[in-house]
């Protein structure tokens, strides 16, 4: 996921893996459910749908609501890289007003 998103600029793509290991097999989708995967499923989320976003557009925010949310009722533990991007966006929007 983290080399389409970044060496390939290609984040829906990342976007897509993710969501073909969850759809493959419930095998696929518990083993590839790690706290890295989700960041990697965040930070694509964020480039496609938050970033260069006019100010009042939610998509972005709501897009990284929603996978925190599913890492939080899947189980998943935040680690210093998720705290770190959460605090990049929170910055992004009060410098931008998104949200307000």
């Amino acid at each position: 996921m983290h080399k389409m998103r970044v060496s390939h600029r290609n984040p829906p793509t990342s976007l897509a893996l993710f969501g073909h290991a969850k759809q493959r097999s419930i095998a696929s989708y518990v083993f590839g459910r790690t706290t890295p995967a989700y960041n990697e499923l965040l930070r694509a989320r964020w480039e496609i749908e938050g970033l260069g976003t006019a100010a009042g557009d939610n998509e972005g925010l709501r897009g990284v609501e929603s996978v925190l949310r599913e890492m939080k009722v899947n189980g998943m533990g935040f680690d210093s890289s998720t705290r770190a991007f959460v605090e990049d966006v929170r910055r992004e929007e009060g410098r931008t007003g998104m949200g307000s």
